[in-house]
């Protein structure tokens, strides 16, 4: 009973039509944010921004960049170990960075 409500969800949904509109959802939300207005909601509440390695603001090239570096597969465990504070994929390879932004 179950293997056919499944079935019949999956011949409703095409599932990968869902994913490839997700990923384009996905990288447009952060092409955006960060591209225009330099900061995510999440940003915003975390007290943090994007900015280029050496300080200055990010530029629109470099959300693209890092927006796009957020697909590689299993992005998210450049993340775990590493010395100090950890650095994924997409910062290091568009060469960006976040700071806090808390004023004290």
């Amino acid at each position: 009973m179950l293997g056919t409500f499944l079935l019949g969800l999956t011949e409703l949904i095409n599932f990968r039509e869902y994913s490839y509109s997700y990923y384009v959802f996905f990288v447009i939300y952060y092409i955006l944010f960060e591209g225009f207005a330099g900061v995510t909601p999440a940003k915003l509440i975390t007290e943090t921004r994007t900015v280029n390695a050496d300080g200055s603001p990010l530029t629109f090239g470099r959300a693209v960049g890092r927006s796009v570096c957020r697909l590689i597969p299993l992005e998210q465990l450049t993340f775990l170990g590493g010395n100090g504070r950890p650095r994924g994929l997409h910062d290091w390879i568009p060469k960006t960075s976040v700071i806090s932004v808390k004023e004290n």
